[in-house]
């Protein structure tokens, strides 16, 4: 039975550092000026008890998104591949960029969609300020 338990927990570990490896190459691929957004965000899903592989994730800097905001994340259902779209050129990413990447980045890994309180990361404009209360709330 000891070997049986030993056995499970080291193929457990094997697992998880695989992960955790595919999301350190993962963020290695995406452009540098999102990277350490996506490293908080994973780091505020494992403190909220949330496991996140990033390996079918994409994330692209564009300039002008044609939509009201400036990110966009799309998924394909079959495939279960994300791509995330931001625009980085504007002064609304230096005044939130985390918040922005940690709103699409909840659609995307989370599924979720937009929230009609204001004081939510998931509001359709998101917000300015990240706080722990809308962080761990986005996880929950």
């Amino acid at each position: 039975m000891k070997r049986i338990i030993l056995v499970a927990l080291a193929v457990a570990s094997v697992s998880c550092s695989s992960v955790k490896e595919q999301n350190e190459d993962c963020i290695e691929a995406m452009p540098v000026e999102v990277r350490q957004h996506v490293k908080d965000f994973l780091f505020d899903a494992k403190r909220n008890g949330k496991r996140i592989n990033l390996k079918r994730l994409r994330v692209e800097l564009c300039e002008h998104i044609e939509l009201p905001g400036i990110g966009a994340a799309n998924g394909a259902y079959f495939t279960k591949s994300h791509l995330i779209k931001i625009d980085t050129s504007g002064r609304r990413w230096k005044v939130a960029g985390k918040a922005l990447m940690y709103h699409e980045l909840g659609h995307a890994l989370l599924k979720l969609e937009h929230s009609e309180d204001k004081e939510s990361i998931m509001y359709y404009t998101s917000v300015l300020d990240l706080t722990e209360q809308n962080v761990d709330e986005l996880f929950r």
